[in-house]
C-alpha cells in the first residue's frame, strides 16, 4: 500500500511536469507566430523548446539589427539632404541677410531725417511764439507774478505750519489732562471702594459685638431668673434669693415694682433684721 501511494505521488507530479512543460512549449510556439490550436500534444511535444527559444531569440535579435540599421540609413539620408541643403541655399541666405541689413539702414536713415525735419519745424515756431510772448511782455509779467504768488503762499504755508503744531500742541495737552483726569478718577475711585470696605467691616464688627453683648445679656436674664423662682425682671432674682428668707412671702415678686421685687413680691416693705 505504501509503494502504490508512492509510486501515484510520483506519478501525479511527472504528469503536473508534463503539463507544465506543455504550457511552456504552447507559450513558446504561440510567441513564434504559429498556429498552437491546430497542434495536438504529439505535435507539441516533439517541438524542442530550447530549439525554439534560440531561433525566436535570433529573430529578436535579426528585427533589433535591422530597425537599427534603417535608423542609420534615415540618417545617412538626412545628413546628405542637409549638407545639399545646406550649400545650396548658403549664398542665398547670406544675401537675404545683406539685402536685410541695407533696408534697415535705408529706413533708419529716413526716419532720422524726418524726425530731423519734424524738430526743427517744431523749433522755429516754438521760437516764434516765444518771440511773440517776449513783445507783448508776459515773461516779464509772469516772473512778478510767480515771486509775488510764491511769497503769497510761503506766508500761508507758514501759518498753516504753525496752526498744525498749535492743535497738535493742543491735542497732546487734551490728551496729557484726559489721562490725568483718568488717574484721578480711578484713585478716588478706589479710595471710595476702600473706605466702603472699611466701612463694612466697621459696622459688620458692630453688628457682631452688639450680638455678642445681647446674647450675653440674656445669658444672665435667664440664670437670675431661675434662681428667684418668678422674677419678671432685672431685679427679680434679688427678690427671690437674697430676701426671701427674711419674710414669710418668699420669692413671690411679681416685676411690676423694682421695690416689691427686692422686699417680697407684695409691694409691703417689711423689716431687713429682726421680726
Amino acid at each position: 500500500m505504501k509503494k502504490e501511494a508512492i509510486q501515484r505521488a510520483r506519478d501525479k507530479e511527472r504528469k503536473i511536469e508534463a503539463e507544465m512543460e506543455l504550457t511552456k512549449k504552447k507559450q513558446i510556439i504561440k510567441n513564434m507566430g504559429k498556429d498552437v490550436d491546430n497542434m495536438d500534444v504529439a505535435e507539441i511535444n516533439a517541438v524542442d523548446a530550447h530549439a525554439l527559444m534560440r531561433e525566436a531569440e535570433d529573430k529578436k535579435n535579426k528585427e533589433a539589427e535591422l530597425k537599427i540599421q534603417g535608423l542609420k540609413d534615415q540618417a545617412k539620408k538626412l545628413d546628405y539632404a542637409t549638407r545639399a541643403i545646406r550649400i545650396e541655399e548658403a549664398p542665398k541666405v547670406a544675401k537675404q541677410r545683406l539685402d536685410g541689413i541695407a533696408a534697415d539702414k535705408l529706413r533708419f536713415e529716413n526716419e532720422q531725417e524726418a524726425n530731423l525735419k519734424a524738430a526743427e519745424a517744431q523749433w522755429n515756431i516754438d521760437s516764434a511764439n516765444k518771440k511773440a510772448l517776449s513783445d507783448f511782455g508776459i515773461f516779464a509779467f509772469m516772473d512778478g507774478w510767480e515771486s509775488s504768488t510764491l511769497a503769497v503762499r510761503q506766508e500761508q504755508l507758514e501759518k498753516d505750519r504753525a496752526e498744525a503744531a498749535e492743535m497738535q500742541m493742543r491735542s497732546l495737552t487734551a490728551e496729557k489732562h484726559g489721562r490725568a483726569k483718568k488717574r484721578k478718577l480711578d484713585a478716588d475711585t478706589l479710595a471710595k471702594r476702600a473706605e466702603a470696605a472699611a466701612r463694612a467691616e466697621e459696622e459688620r464688627k458692630k453688628r457682631e459685638e452688639e450680638e455678642r453683648l445681647l446674647a450675653e445679656e440674656n445669658q444672665n436674664s435667664g440664670n437670675g431668673g431661675g434662681g428667684g423662682g418668678g422674677g419678671g425682671g432685672r431685679f427679680g432674682g434679688a427678690g427671690g434669693g437674697a430676701f426671701s428668707a427674711s419674710g414669710p412671702s418668699g420669692g413671690g415678686g411679681g416685676g411690676d415694682d423694682k421695690f416689691a421685687r427686692s422686699f417680697g413680691g407684695s409691694g409691703e416693705r417689711k423689716p431687713l433684721f429682726g421680726k
